[in-house]
Protein backbone atom coordinates (compact mmCIF):
# COMPACT_ATOMS: atom_id res chain seq x y z
CA UNK A 1 0.00 0.00 0.00
CA UNK A 2 1.47 3.55 -1.05
CA UNK A 3 3.39 5.46 1.97
CA UNK A 4 2.42 9.49 2.22
CA UNK A 5 4.82 12.18 3.19
CA UNK A 6 3.92 14.71 5.96
CA UNK A 7 4.01 17.34 4.10
CA UNK A 8 1.44 19.43 2.62
CA UNK A 9 0.38 22.01 0.16
CA UNK A 10 -2.45 24.54 1.24
CA UNK A 11 -5.42 25.18 -1.06
CA UNK A 12 -7.27 28.36 0.03
CA UNK A 13 -10.82 29.32 -1.01
CA UNK A 14 -12.44 32.70 -0.71
CA UNK A 15 -16.40 32.77 -0.09
CA UNK A 16 -17.41 36.34 -0.98
CA UNK A 17 -19.30 38.26 1.92
CA UNK A 18 -22.94 38.03 1.83
CA UNK A 19 -23.90 40.62 4.13
CA UNK A 20 -22.13 44.50 3.72
CA UNK A 21 -19.42 45.15 6.54
CA UNK A 22 -18.77 41.60 7.42
CA UNK A 23 -15.15 39.59 7.08
CA UNK A 24 -14.25 37.20 4.12
CA UNK A 25 -14.25 33.18 5.13
CA UNK A 26 -11.86 31.15 3.96
CA UNK A 27 -11.80 27.41 4.00
CA UNK A 28 -8.61 25.26 3.70
CA UNK A 29 -8.07 21.50 2.68
CA UNK A 30 -4.95 19.36 2.18
CA UNK A 31 -4.35 16.36 -0.09
CA UNK A 32 -0.61 14.51 -0.20
CA UNK A 33 1.90 15.86 -2.27
CA UNK A 34 3.61 12.09 -3.66
CA UNK A 35 3.13 8.42 -2.52
CA UNK A 36 6.61 6.30 -2.52
CA UNK A 37 6.55 2.22 -2.73
CA UNK A 38 9.50 -0.60 -2.32
CA UNK A 39 11.09 -2.29 -5.17
CA UNK A 40 9.91 -4.74 -6.95
CA UNK A 41 11.17 -7.05 -9.84
CA UNK A 42 8.98 -8.18 -12.79
CA UNK A 43 9.66 -11.16 -15.28
CA UNK A 44 10.08 -14.97 -15.00
CA UNK A 45 10.85 -16.02 -11.13
CA UNK A 46 11.53 -19.36 -11.69
CA UNK A 47 15.73 -19.43 -10.57
CA UNK A 48 16.31 -23.30 -10.81
CA UNK A 49 16.00 -22.63 -14.62
CA UNK A 50 19.21 -22.06 -15.64
CA UNK A 51 20.49 -20.25 -18.43
CA UNK A 52 22.81 -22.41 -20.91
CA UNK A 53 25.65 -20.69 -23.02
CA UNK A 54 28.36 -22.20 -24.77
CA UNK A 55 31.87 -20.76 -24.24
CA UNK A 56 32.40 -17.64 -26.03
CA UNK A 57 29.32 -16.41 -26.15
CA UNK A 58 27.76 -12.97 -25.11
CA UNK A 59 24.97 -12.86 -22.51
CA UNK A 60 23.04 -10.30 -21.03
CA UNK A 61 21.73 -10.81 -18.21
CA UNK A 62 18.42 -7.94 -17.42
CA UNK A 63 16.92 -7.22 -14.29
CA UNK A 64 14.26 -4.25 -14.64
CA UNK A 65 13.00 -2.89 -11.36
CA UNK A 66 10.20 -0.88 -10.70
CA UNK A 67 9.55 1.32 -7.47
CA UNK A 68 9.39 5.05 -6.00
CA UNK A 69 11.55 6.87 -5.69
CA UNK A 70 13.22 5.17 -8.52
CA UNK A 71 15.55 1.85 -7.27
CA UNK A 72 18.74 1.29 -7.59
CA UNK A 73 20.26 -1.92 -9.08
CA UNK A 74 23.13 -3.78 -8.11
CA UNK A 75 24.29 -7.22 -9.42
CA UNK A 76 26.75 -10.11 -7.19
CA UNK A 77 27.94 -13.40 -7.37
CA UNK A 78 25.75 -15.57 -4.74
CA UNK A 79 29.27 -16.94 -3.84
CA UNK A 80 31.12 -14.12 -3.00
CA UNK A 81 33.26 -14.51 -5.88
CA UNK A 82 34.47 -11.07 -8.22
CA UNK A 83 32.68 -10.82 -11.58
CA UNK A 84 35.00 -10.80 -14.79
CA UNK A 85 34.28 -8.07 -16.51
CA UNK A 86 37.24 -7.65 -19.42
CA UNK A 87 40.34 -6.73 -17.81
CA UNK A 88 39.19 -6.60 -14.39
CA UNK A 89 36.98 -7.98 -11.27
CA UNK A 90 34.25 -6.20 -9.89
CA UNK A 91 32.67 -7.05 -6.98
CA UNK A 92 29.45 -6.05 -7.57
CA UNK A 93 28.17 -4.47 -11.01
CA UNK A 94 25.65 -1.49 -10.95
CA UNK A 95 22.81 -1.17 -13.55
CA UNK A 96 19.40 -3.02 -14.67
CA UNK A 97 21.33 -4.79 -17.29
CA UNK A 98 24.75 -6.73 -16.68
CA UNK A 99 26.41 -7.50 -19.65
CA UNK A 100 28.84 -10.27 -20.24
CA UNK A 101 31.39 -10.57 -23.41
CA UNK A 102 33.07 -13.75 -24.35
CA UNK A 103 32.02 -15.56 -21.28
CA UNK A 104 34.47 -18.14 -19.54
CA UNK A 105 34.00 -21.02 -17.84
CA UNK A 106 34.80 -19.37 -14.88
CA UNK A 107 31.37 -16.97 -15.44
CA UNK A 108 29.46 -19.79 -14.42
CA UNK A 109 27.40 -19.88 -11.39
CA UNK A 110 24.46 -17.88 -9.64
CA UNK A 111 23.81 -14.30 -10.38
CA UNK A 112 21.86 -12.26 -7.62
CA UNK A 113 20.60 -8.66 -9.02
CA UNK A 114 19.32 -6.50 -5.47
CA UNK A 115 17.04 -3.77 -6.07
CA UNK A 116 16.57 -1.12 -3.66
CA UNK A 117 15.28 2.04 -3.03
CA UNK A 118 15.08 3.31 0.56
CA UNK A 119 11.66 1.77 1.17
CA UNK A 120 11.60 -1.80 2.90
CA UNK A 121 11.70 -4.43 1.55
CA UNK A 122 14.37 -4.68 -0.91
CA UNK A 123 14.02 -7.20 -3.90
CA UNK A 124 15.91 -10.10 -5.01
CA UNK A 125 16.13 -12.38 -8.17
CA UNK A 126 18.67 -14.86 -8.69
CA UNK A 127 19.84 -15.95 -12.25
CA UNK A 128 21.75 -19.13 -12.61
CA UNK A 129 24.15 -19.00 -15.39
CA UNK A 130 25.91 -22.54 -16.66
CA UNK A 131 28.74 -22.32 -19.24
CA UNK A 132 29.44 -25.59 -21.74
CA UNK A 133 32.64 -26.42 -22.60
CA UNK A 134 34.94 -29.01 -24.18
CA UNK A 135 36.71 -31.39 -21.63
CA UNK A 136 40.10 -30.05 -21.00
CA UNK A 137 43.06 -31.65 -19.02
CA UNK A 138 46.06 -30.52 -17.18
CA UNK A 139 48.70 -32.80 -16.57
CA UNK A 140 50.40 -32.34 -13.06
CA UNK A 141 53.57 -34.46 -13.87
CA UNK A 142 54.41 -35.16 -17.69
CA UNK A 143 57.05 -38.24 -16.31
CA UNK A 144 56.49 -40.19 -12.72
CA UNK A 145 60.18 -42.34 -12.26
CA UNK A 146 59.65 -45.06 -10.25
CA UNK A 147 61.41 -48.69 -9.91
CA UNK A 148 60.53 -52.27 -9.69
CA UNK A 149 58.35 -52.81 -7.18
CA UNK A 150 57.84 -49.53 -5.72
CA UNK A 151 54.45 -47.22 -7.02
CA UNK A 152 53.20 -44.36 -9.19
CA UNK A 153 51.11 -41.89 -9.16
CA UNK A 154 49.82 -40.55 -12.17
CA UNK A 155 46.95 -37.10 -11.94
CA UNK A 156 44.82 -34.81 -13.90
CA UNK A 157 43.27 -32.16 -13.81
CA UNK A 158 39.78 -31.96 -15.29
CA UNK A 159 37.78 -29.82 -16.77
CA UNK A 160 34.52 -29.54 -18.43
CA UNK A 161 30.64 -29.08 -18.25
CA UNK A 162 28.12 -31.21 -19.13
CA UNK A 163 30.40 -33.03 -16.84
CA UNK A 164 32.53 -35.36 -18.33
CA UNK A 165 32.70 -39.35 -18.35
CA UNK A 166 36.99 -40.25 -17.57
CA UNK A 167 38.56 -43.59 -17.37
CA UNK A 168 42.45 -43.80 -18.39
CA UNK A 169 43.98 -46.29 -20.87
CA UNK A 170 47.10 -48.25 -21.27
CA UNK A 171 49.54 -47.84 -24.47
CA UNK A 172 48.03 -50.59 -25.89
CA UNK A 173 44.43 -48.56 -25.72
CA UNK A 174 43.07 -51.11 -22.97
CA UNK A 175 40.97 -49.38 -20.78
CA UNK A 176 42.71 -49.66 -17.12
CA UNK A 177 40.65 -50.65 -14.09
CA UNK A 178 40.90 -50.83 -10.34
CA UNK A 179 42.84 -54.44 -9.06
CA UNK A 180 44.70 -55.26 -6.37
CA UNK A 181 47.60 -53.67 -7.53
CA UNK A 182 45.70 -50.59 -9.51
CA UNK A 183 43.73 -48.03 -8.10
CA UNK A 184 41.55 -45.83 -10.55
CA UNK A 185 39.47 -42.86 -8.73
CA UNK A 186 37.96 -39.80 -9.84
CA UNK A 187 37.67 -36.79 -7.25
CA UNK A 188 34.97 -33.89 -7.80
CA UNK A 189 36.03 -30.27 -6.59
CA UNK A 190 34.27 -29.48 -3.57
CA UNK A 191 33.86 -25.91 -4.57
CA UNK A 192 33.82 -25.82 -8.37
CA UNK A 193 31.09 -27.97 -9.84
CA UNK A 194 32.98 -28.39 -13.51
CA UNK A 195 36.25 -29.67 -12.00
CA UNK A 196 37.70 -32.77 -10.36
CA UNK A 197 40.98 -34.88 -10.42
CA UNK A 198 41.89 -38.23 -11.94
CA UNK A 199 44.40 -40.09 -9.82
CA UNK A 200 45.96 -43.60 -11.50
CA UNK A 201 48.20 -45.04 -8.61
CA UNK A 202 50.00 -48.39 -9.84
CA UNK A 203 51.47 -50.50 -6.64
CA UNK A 204 54.19 -52.92 -6.47
CA UNK A 205 55.34 -51.74 -9.94
CA UNK A 206 56.41 -54.66 -12.96
CA UNK A 207 58.12 -54.30 -16.13
CA UNK A 208 54.71 -54.35 -18.06
CA UNK A 209 53.37 -51.58 -16.27
CA UNK A 210 56.17 -48.86 -17.55
CA UNK A 211 55.61 -46.75 -20.72
CA UNK A 212 52.81 -44.22 -21.57
CA UNK A 213 49.26 -44.02 -20.24
CA UNK A 214 46.48 -41.45 -21.25
CA UNK A 215 43.58 -39.42 -18.89
CA UNK A 216 40.74 -39.57 -21.11
CA UNK A 217 37.60 -37.15 -20.61
CA UNK A 218 34.34 -37.12 -22.51
CA UNK A 219 31.16 -34.96 -22.63
CA UNK A 220 28.51 -34.27 -25.77
CA UNK A 221 30.97 -32.10 -26.68
CA UNK A 222 33.89 -33.78 -27.39
CA UNK A 223 36.76 -36.34 -26.30
CA UNK A 224 40.06 -34.88 -24.45
CA UNK A 225 43.49 -36.99 -24.04
CA UNK A 226 46.01 -36.24 -21.57
CA UNK A 227 49.55 -38.19 -21.71
CA UNK A 228 51.38 -39.40 -18.48
CA UNK A 229 54.19 -41.93 -18.84
CA UNK A 230 56.09 -43.75 -16.14
CA UNK A 231 59.53 -44.82 -16.75
CA UNK A 232 62.10 -46.71 -14.82
CA UNK A 233 65.25 -45.38 -12.28
CA UNK A 234 67.89 -47.11 -11.39
CA UNK A 235 69.23 -46.60 -7.96
CA UNK A 236 72.08 -49.25 -7.56
CA UNK A 237 72.22 -48.17 -3.84
CA UNK A 238 68.53 -49.91 -2.97
CA UNK A 239 70.12 -53.80 -4.27
CA UNK A 240 72.62 -52.93 -0.98
CA UNK A 241 70.53 -51.55 1.54
CA UNK A 242 67.18 -53.56 0.66
CA UNK A 243 66.83 -57.12 0.32
CA UNK A 244 65.09 -59.17 -2.49
CA UNK A 245 61.26 -59.22 -2.40
CA UNK A 246 59.75 -61.98 -0.46
CA UNK A 247 57.74 -64.34 -3.29
CA UNK A 248 54.64 -64.97 -1.56
CA UNK A 249 54.07 -68.44 -1.96
CA UNK A 250 51.24 -69.97 -4.50
CA UNK A 251 47.39 -70.39 -3.05
CA UNK A 252 46.12 -73.97 -3.58
CA UNK A 253 43.49 -74.61 -5.63
CA UNK A 254 40.01 -74.78 -4.25
CA UNK A 255 38.42 -78.86 -4.49
CA UNK A 256 36.04 -78.83 -7.19
CA UNK A 257 32.50 -77.33 -6.12
CA UNK A 258 33.37 -75.18 -3.70
CA UNK A 259 32.84 -72.03 -5.40
CA UNK A 260 28.81 -72.83 -5.53
CA UNK A 261 29.22 -74.97 -8.90
CA UNK A 262 26.36 -77.18 -9.51
CA UNK A 263 26.68 -81.16 -10.12
CA UNK A 264 25.60 -82.23 -13.34
CA UNK A 265 25.46 -84.90 -15.85
CA UNK A 266 25.79 -84.60 -19.70
CA UNK A 267 24.80 -86.90 -21.97
CA UNK A 268 26.90 -87.27 -25.05
CA UNK A 269 26.13 -89.19 -28.03
CA UNK A 270 26.87 -89.20 -31.60
CA UNK A 271 24.31 -87.09 -33.71
CA UNK A 272 21.42 -87.84 -35.93
CA UNK A 273 22.57 -91.59 -35.95
CA UNK A 274 24.42 -91.17 -38.83
CA UNK A 275 27.65 -92.93 -39.85
CA UNK A 276 30.72 -90.53 -40.29
CA UNK A 277 34.19 -91.23 -41.89
CA UNK A 278 35.54 -89.54 -38.78
CA UNK A 279 38.80 -87.18 -38.55
CA UNK A 280 42.10 -86.70 -38.19
CA UNK A 281 43.78 -86.94 -34.67
CA UNK A 282 44.58 -83.59 -32.94
CA UNK A 283 46.87 -81.36 -34.50
CA UNK A 284 48.16 -79.36 -31.59
CA UNK A 285 47.87 -79.48 -27.72
CA UNK A 286 46.89 -76.55 -25.82
CA UNK A 287 44.18 -75.16 -22.85
CA UNK A 288 43.09 -71.76 -22.48
CA UNK A 289 44.30 -70.51 -18.68
CA UNK A 290 43.79 -67.24 -18.95
CA UNK A 291 42.14 -64.39 -21.64
CA UNK A 292 43.60 -60.92 -21.12
CA UNK A 293 42.76 -57.34 -21.38
CA UNK A 294 40.90 -56.22 -24.51
CA UNK A 295 42.77 -53.95 -27.37
CA UNK A 296 40.25 -51.79 -29.21
CA UNK A 297 40.87 -51.74 -32.84
CA UNK A 298 37.82 -49.50 -34.16
CA UNK A 299 34.06 -48.29 -33.08
CA UNK A 300 31.20 -48.55 -35.90
CA UNK A 301 27.71 -47.54 -34.93
CA UNK A 302 26.13 -50.84 -35.73
CA UNK A 303 25.64 -53.14 -32.70
CA UNK A 304 25.78 -56.58 -34.94
CA UNK A 305 28.39 -56.53 -36.70
CA UNK A 306 31.66 -59.18 -37.94
CA UNK A 307 35.31 -58.64 -38.51
CA UNK A 308 38.06 -61.48 -39.27
CA UNK A 309 41.42 -61.64 -40.20
CA UNK A 310 42.36 -64.84 -42.31
CA UNK A 311 42.15 -67.59 -39.56
CA UNK A 312 45.00 -69.83 -41.70
CA UNK A 313 47.56 -68.82 -44.41
CA UNK A 314 47.29 -71.48 -47.16
CA UNK A 315 50.69 -71.24 -47.44
CA UNK A 316 52.75 -71.19 -44.33
CA UNK A 317 56.06 -69.62 -45.98
CA UNK A 318 54.28 -66.58 -47.23
CA UNK A 319 55.39 -63.24 -45.93
CA UNK A 320 51.94 -62.09 -46.89
CA UNK A 321 49.99 -60.72 -44.09
CA UNK A 322 46.54 -61.95 -43.77
CA UNK A 323 44.11 -59.54 -44.82
CA UNK A 324 40.95 -58.06 -42.50
CA UNK A 325 37.01 -58.85 -43.45
CA UNK A 326 33.92 -57.45 -42.17
CA UNK A 327 30.44 -58.10 -42.50
CA UNK A 328 26.82 -55.60 -41.49
CA UNK A 329 23.60 -57.08 -41.15
CA UNK A 330 22.11 -54.25 -42.98
CA UNK A 331 24.22 -55.47 -46.39
CA UNK A 332 23.77 -59.32 -46.41
CA UNK A 333 25.26 -59.73 -49.92
CA UNK A 334 29.00 -57.92 -49.11
CA UNK A 335 32.01 -59.13 -47.62
CA UNK A 336 34.56 -55.91 -47.28
CA UNK A 337 38.09 -56.91 -47.53
CA UNK A 338 40.72 -54.77 -46.18
CA UNK A 339 44.82 -55.40 -47.02
CA UNK A 340 46.02 -54.15 -43.81
CA UNK A 341 45.43 -53.17 -39.69
CA UNK A 342 45.64 -49.27 -40.93
CA UNK A 343 42.79 -49.64 -43.73
CA UNK A 344 40.42 -51.75 -41.79
CA UNK A 345 41.05 -49.21 -38.81
CA UNK A 346 39.91 -46.23 -41.32
CA UNK A 347 37.11 -48.26 -43.46
CA UNK A 348 39.46 -48.43 -46.54
CA UNK A 349 38.62 -51.51 -48.08
CA UNK A 350 40.18 -53.11 -50.73
CA UNK A 351 37.25 -55.14 -52.28
CA UNK A 352 33.41 -56.04 -51.33
CA UNK A 353 32.84 -58.99 -52.60
CA UNK A 354 29.58 -59.92 -53.81
CA UNK A 355 27.85 -63.09 -51.96
CA UNK A 356 25.64 -65.54 -54.08
CA UNK A 357 23.85 -66.33 -51.25
CA UNK A 358 23.07 -63.93 -48.30
CA UNK A 359 24.06 -64.70 -44.70
CA UNK A 360 22.72 -64.24 -41.43
CA UNK A 361 24.16 -63.63 -38.03
CA UNK A 362 27.40 -62.61 -37.31
CA UNK A 363 29.46 -65.63 -36.51
CA UNK A 364 31.36 -66.32 -39.81
CA UNK A 365 35.01 -67.69 -40.75
CA UNK A 366 37.77 -66.87 -43.05
CA UNK A 367 39.59 -69.76 -43.53
CA UNK A 368 42.58 -70.33 -46.41
CA UNK A 369 41.31 -67.76 -48.33
CA UNK A 370 37.59 -68.89 -48.18
CA UNK A 371 34.46 -67.48 -46.40
CA UNK A 372 32.44 -70.01 -44.32
CA UNK A 373 28.81 -68.26 -43.36
CA UNK A 374 25.12 -69.14 -42.95
CA UNK A 375 22.66 -68.63 -45.87
CA UNK A 376 19.64 -66.78 -44.41
CA UNK A 377 16.76 -68.62 -44.16
CA UNK A 378 17.86 -71.90 -44.62
CA UNK A 379 19.62 -74.53 -43.14
CA UNK A 380 22.89 -74.65 -45.15
CA UNK A 381 26.21 -73.60 -44.70
CA UNK A 382 27.73 -72.16 -47.51
CA UNK A 383 31.50 -72.43 -48.34
CA UNK A 384 32.69 -69.36 -51.31
CA UNK A 385 36.17 -69.13 -52.46
CA UNK A 386 37.14 -65.00 -52.56
CA UNK A 387 39.75 -66.11 -55.32
CA UNK A 388 37.30 -68.03 -57.96
CA UNK A 389 33.96 -67.02 -56.56
CA UNK A 390 33.08 -70.85 -56.53
CA UNK A 391 30.57 -71.39 -53.93
CA UNK A 392 29.43 -74.59 -52.09
CA UNK A 393 26.49 -75.37 -49.92
CA UNK A 394 26.19 -78.10 -47.03
CA UNK A 395 22.84 -78.59 -45.39
CA UNK A 396 23.24 -78.89 -41.71
CA UNK A 397 20.79 -81.45 -40.05
CA UNK A 398 18.16 -80.21 -37.78
CA UNK A 399 19.59 -76.79 -37.89
CA UNK A 400 16.92 -74.13 -37.47
CA UNK A 401 16.28 -71.70 -40.16
CA UNK A 402 13.93 -69.37 -37.85
CA UNK A 403 15.29 -66.26 -37.10
CA UNK A 404 14.07 -66.01 -33.72
CA UNK A 405 15.49 -69.20 -32.57
CA UNK A 406 18.94 -67.89 -31.76
CA UNK A 407 22.17 -69.91 -29.78
CA UNK A 408 23.17 -67.80 -27.28
CA UNK A 409 21.20 -65.11 -24.77
CA UNK A 410 21.87 -62.28 -26.73
CA UNK A 411 23.06 -62.88 -29.81
CA UNK A 412 21.18 -62.96 -33.60
CA UNK A 413 22.79 -66.14 -34.74
CA UNK A 414 21.72 -69.62 -35.41
CA UNK A 415 24.93 -70.83 -36.47
CA UNK A 416 28.12 -70.25 -34.82
CA UNK A 417 31.02 -70.89 -36.82
CA UNK A 418 34.56 -71.40 -35.31
CA UNK A 419 37.91 -72.23 -36.82
CA UNK A 420 40.64 -73.54 -34.68
CA UNK A 421 43.95 -76.12 -35.13
CA UNK A 422 42.54 -78.62 -36.59
CA UNK A 423 39.81 -77.14 -38.82
CA UNK A 424 36.44 -75.98 -39.31
CA UNK A 425 33.35 -76.46 -36.50
CA UNK A 426 30.03 -75.61 -36.09
CA UNK A 427 28.02 -75.38 -33.35
CA UNK A 428 24.19 -75.23 -33.19
CA UNK A 429 20.80 -75.70 -31.02
CA UNK A 430 18.86 -78.41 -30.64
CA UNK A 431 16.10 -77.40 -28.44
CA UNK A 432 18.12 -77.33 -25.24
CA UNK A 433 20.96 -79.44 -26.38
CA UNK A 434 24.08 -78.14 -28.17
CA UNK A 435 25.30 -79.53 -31.82
CA UNK A 436 29.35 -79.37 -32.26
CA UNK A 437 29.83 -80.42 -35.86
CA UNK A 438 33.45 -81.09 -37.01
CA UNK A 439 33.65 -79.94 -41.04
CA UNK A 440 36.07 -80.92 -43.64
CA UNK A 441 37.06 -77.14 -44.75
CA UNK A 442 37.37 -78.13 -48.16
CA UNK A 443 34.83 -81.10 -49.36
CA UNK A 444 32.54 -79.73 -46.50
CA UNK A 445 31.78 -83.23 -45.45
CA UNK A 446 30.80 -83.86 -42.00
CA UNK A 447 33.89 -85.66 -40.18
CA UNK A 448 31.82 -86.07 -36.89
CA UNK A 449 28.86 -84.40 -34.88
CA UNK A 450 28.17 -84.59 -31.25
CA UNK A 451 24.98 -84.08 -29.77
CA UNK A 452 25.88 -82.87 -25.59
CA UNK A 453 22.76 -82.13 -23.27
CA UNK A 454 24.15 -78.82 -22.19
CA UNK A 455 21.46 -75.62 -22.63
CA UNK A 456 23.15 -73.51 -24.86
CA UNK A 457 20.58 -70.36 -24.13
CA UNK A 458 22.62 -70.18 -20.66
CA UNK A 459 25.45 -68.88 -22.27
CA UNK A 460 27.00 -65.60 -23.68
CA UNK A 461 29.16 -67.09 -26.45
CA UNK A 462 31.25 -70.06 -27.25
CA UNK A 463 34.67 -70.61 -29.06
CA UNK A 464 36.89 -73.58 -30.21
CA UNK A 465 40.46 -73.52 -29.22
CA UNK A 466 42.58 -76.72 -30.10
CA UNK A 467 39.78 -78.90 -30.28
CA UNK A 468 37.78 -77.71 -26.72
CA UNK A 469 34.69 -76.06 -26.39
CA UNK A 470 34.37 -73.23 -24.07
CA UNK A 471 31.37 -71.04 -23.15
CA UNK A 472 31.32 -67.80 -21.47
CA UNK A 473 28.89 -67.15 -18.56
CA UNK A 474 27.32 -64.08 -19.81
CA UNK A 475 27.80 -61.30 -22.64
CA UNK A 476 26.16 -58.63 -21.56
CA UNK A 477 27.99 -58.27 -17.64
CA UNK A 478 31.11 -56.56 -17.61
CA UNK A 479 32.97 -58.94 -15.65
CA UNK A 480 31.92 -62.30 -16.20
CA UNK A 481 33.20 -66.15 -16.12
CA UNK A 482 34.30 -68.53 -18.73
CA UNK A 483 33.18 -72.03 -16.67
CA UNK A 484 32.86 -74.00 -19.65
CA UNK A 485 35.16 -77.02 -21.08
CA UNK A 486 35.02 -79.71 -23.11
CA UNK A 487 37.28 -81.20 -24.64
CA UNK A 488 35.94 -82.81 -27.98
CA UNK A 489 38.17 -85.29 -29.05
CA UNK A 490 38.36 -87.18 -25.12
CA UNK A 491 34.33 -85.70 -24.62
CA UNK A 492 35.52 -85.24 -21.37
CA UNK A 493 35.15 -81.94 -18.89
CA UNK A 494 38.34 -79.73 -17.76
CA UNK A 495 37.80 -77.75 -14.82
CA UNK A 496 38.20 -73.85 -15.33
CA UNK A 497 37.22 -71.23 -13.64
CA UNK A 498 38.95 -68.00 -16.35
CA UNK A 499 37.88 -64.24 -15.84
CA UNK A 500 36.48 -62.93 -18.94
CA UNK A 501 35.47 -58.76 -19.36
CA UNK A 502 32.85 -57.35 -22.12
CA UNK A 503 33.91 -54.12 -21.37
CA UNK A 504 30.85 -52.32 -23.30
CA UNK A 505 28.46 -54.83 -21.63
CA UNK A 506 27.10 -55.83 -25.18
CA UNK A 507 29.12 -58.88 -27.04
CA UNK A 508 27.15 -59.78 -30.21
CA UNK A 509 29.98 -61.78 -31.74
CA UNK A 510 33.58 -63.72 -30.46
CA UNK A 511 35.44 -65.78 -32.31
CA UNK A 512 39.00 -67.49 -31.98
CA UNK A 513 41.84 -67.29 -34.54
CA UNK A 514 44.48 -69.70 -34.54
CA UNK A 515 46.91 -67.72 -36.49
CA UNK A 516 47.19 -64.69 -33.95
CA UNK A 517 46.06 -66.84 -30.52
CA UNK A 518 43.50 -63.87 -30.10
CA UNK A 519 39.74 -63.71 -29.41
CA UNK A 520 38.04 -61.67 -31.91
CA UNK A 521 34.58 -59.82 -30.56
CA UNK A 522 31.84 -57.02 -31.69
CA UNK A 523 31.31 -55.30 -28.59
CA UNK A 524 28.40 -52.33 -28.75
CA UNK A 525 30.13 -51.39 -32.07
CA UNK A 526 33.39 -51.74 -30.96
CA UNK A 527 36.15 -54.42 -32.38
CA UNK A 528 38.19 -55.84 -29.92
CA UNK A 529 41.12 -58.47 -29.41
CA UNK A 530 42.01 -60.52 -26.58
CA UNK A 531 45.02 -62.01 -25.96
CA UNK A 532 45.07 -65.76 -24.93
CA UNK A 533 47.21 -67.55 -22.31
CA UNK A 534 47.92 -71.77 -23.04
CA UNK A 535 48.68 -74.00 -20.06
CA UNK A 536 49.54 -77.71 -20.22
CA UNK A 537 47.06 -79.78 -21.90
CA UNK A 538 46.87 -83.71 -21.47
CA UNK A 539 45.72 -85.76 -24.27
CA UNK A 540 43.02 -88.51 -23.56
CA UNK A 541 41.52 -91.44 -25.29
CA UNK A 542 39.86 -90.62 -28.89
CA UNK A 543 36.78 -89.88 -29.19
CA UNK A 544 34.94 -92.77 -30.41
CA UNK A 545 35.79 -94.69 -27.13
CA UNK A 546 34.40 -91.89 -25.04
CA UNK A 547 30.86 -91.80 -25.22
CA UNK A 548 28.20 -91.91 -23.02
CA UNK A 549 27.45 -89.77 -19.75
CA UNK A 550 29.75 -88.00 -18.33
CA UNK A 551 29.65 -86.40 -14.43
CA UNK A 552 30.04 -82.26 -14.32
CA UNK A 553 31.07 -79.40 -12.03
CA UNK A 554 29.15 -76.50 -13.62
CA UNK A 555 27.61 -73.17 -11.75
CA UNK A 556 25.23 -72.85 -15.04
CA UNK A 557 21.99 -72.10 -12.68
Amino acid sequence: MPLYTRSYRPLCQVIPPSISGHTALYTRSYRPLYQITPPSISGYSRADDPAVVREGDHVRLRCTAAGHPPPKVVWRREDGGAIPTGRWKDASVEGSVMNLTHVRRDHAGRYRCEAFNGVPPDAYRTYHLLVQFEPYLKVKEWKVGSHNGSSARLECLVEAHPLAETHWEDRLGRAVETTDRIVVRYEPDRHVEWRGLMTLIVTDLQPSDFGDYHCIARNSLAITRGLVSIYGLSFSLFNDLCPPPTVCPTCPRAPSGQAGGQQQCLDIGQFAGRTYEGFQNRSQECQVSAVGKPVFHRHTNASHGAWMQEAWAADPSSQNTPRFYTTDPAHPASLLEFTDKDNFRMNLYHKNHTLPYHFTGSSHVVYNQTFFYHQRNSSNLVRYELQSGVAMKLELPQLSANSNHFLYSHSKDNLDLSADENGLWAVYGLNNNTIVAKIHPRTLKIEYSWNISLNHHKFGEMFVTCGVLYGIDSASERETKIRLAFDLFTQTLIEVDIAFTNPFQHTTMLSYNPLTKELYSWDAGNQLSYPIKYAEHKQGPSPTRARGRVPSLLGLG
